[in-house]
């Protein structure tokens, strides 16, 4: 494959990964497969990430990931901020964002401070009312968020939703209502560690019930002051206006990097043969799309889409799904079945509560009415 039939466009996205150390032991880390070794990236590798980074592209997304990337300590990354000056004053006003997903633990007024000065967005974690079972530290965590929410510093959390936190998605929901956090349900990641756990492993059949039933109340809840998702994703898939990546083509803006340079398609984990190799492999971050992992990625992404775009009714809307859902469920070229499931029971629902909405002028969620007002407008 010639380098001049990739299109890569302005924007890049890239995952960093600065360290594996961790301070905290979720009973459901999909990263506990490879350890917490409290091996740190240097400066120089960040360096040299940009050097090849910042001549192609326009908008730069930067993911600090983990491990816990607050480890590295707030003096590591007010020199990333001064690195990424650099290479903006040399190449130009660059977009440059940056994005912290923590745990959230290290979380203080220094921190707070340097985000608000750099305009960094932070997404937290947190299971609600089952966090103690799943993640611990619920106490600790709970006074960080009021902490920022003093500091007028947004609060938004992923919650990884098991089998033993499903029947209690509802609950979940009130609770970050009262304390005035945007969340993010995920089912949890099938891995080796989550497979040999009941506590954890989900099935689809019972998922989609609680969530078919969340949606519902989500749907016409007129307190509703917080953004909830995948529910809000779901709606703008409705309409085709899905931003999610695992519901749009993520391919060619989308890497990740570990703190040794090595290059993966994404932050999930992947096989070694999608690997990209190594970013002082390379003078310009593109050619690691060309590197054979990420052809092999590509092959078996483009095949996954043409089966689903003639076997699938909602093709148009879903694109195919996530590679890595689909490698998880063992063949890159076939969809991943638990979400397919999912992604149609979501959709269908989402449709009939909408007619029901216009048919019968009932109040909803704000979330909602915004959403649908922009298509009548």
């Amino acid at each position: 494959m010639e380098e001049k039939s990739f299109d890569f466009g302005k924007t890049i996205n890239i995952i960093l990964k600065p360290t594996n150390a961790c301070n905290m032991r979720c009973s459901y880390c999909y990263h506990a497969e490879k350890g917490y070794a409290n091996n740190r990236m240097s400066l120089d590798m960040f360096d040299h990430i940009c050097s090849i980074t910042f001549p192609h592209y326009e908008y730069i997304t930067l993911i600090w990931h983990g491990g816990e990337p607050l480890l590295m300590g707030i003096d590591f990354y007010i020199q990333v901020c001064n690195i990424i000056d650099k290479f903006k004053e040399i190449y130009g006003n660059k977009s440059v964002k940056m994005i912290f997903q923590t745990n959230s633990l290290l979380i203080n007024h220094e921190w707070i401070n340097f985000f608000n000065k750099h305009h960094i967005h932070v997404g937290t974690s947190f299971d609600g009312v089952c966090n103690e079972l799943t993640r611990g530290n619920t106490q600790d965590i709970l006074n960080v968020f009021k902490l920022m929410q003093e500091e007028s510093f947004p609060v938004s959390a992923i919650s990884v939703v098991t089998s033993q936190t499903l029947p209690h998605l509802l609950e979940d929901y009130h609770f970050y209502k009262k304390h005035k956090i945007n969340i993010k349900f995920n089912p949890v990641f099938k891995t080796d560690l989550t497979q040999s756990n009941e506590d954890t492993l989900l099935t689809s059949e019972s998922f989609i019930k609680h969530m078919l039933t969340f949606l519902s109340t989500w749907f016409y809840d007129t307190n509703c002051n917080i953004a909830v998702e995948p529910f809000i994703d779901f709606c703008l898939m409705s309409i085709n206006k899905s931003k999610s990546c695992s519901f749009s083509s993520c391919l060619l803006n989308w890497l990740c990097v570990d703190w040794m340079g090595n290059i993966t398609p994404c932050g999930r984990n992947f096989p070694e043969e999608y690997n990209m190799g190594n970013v002082h492999d390379y003078l310009n971050i593109q050619e690691a799309f060309y590197s054979n992992g990420y052809l092999k990625l590509l092959k078996g992404s483009v095949q996954r889409r043409a089966y689903c775009k003639i076997n699938c009714p909602i093709f148009d809307k879903c694109h195919g799904g996530c590679s890595n859902d689909a490698l998880i469920y063992e063949d890159i070229t076939k969809p991943d079945i638990f979400y397919c499931k999912y992604v149609k029971a979501m959709l269908a629902q989402i449709d009939s509560l909408l007619e029901n909405y216009k048919s019968n002028n009932i109040n909803v969620n704000p979330y909602v009415e915004n959403i649908f007002k922009q298509v009548t407008m």
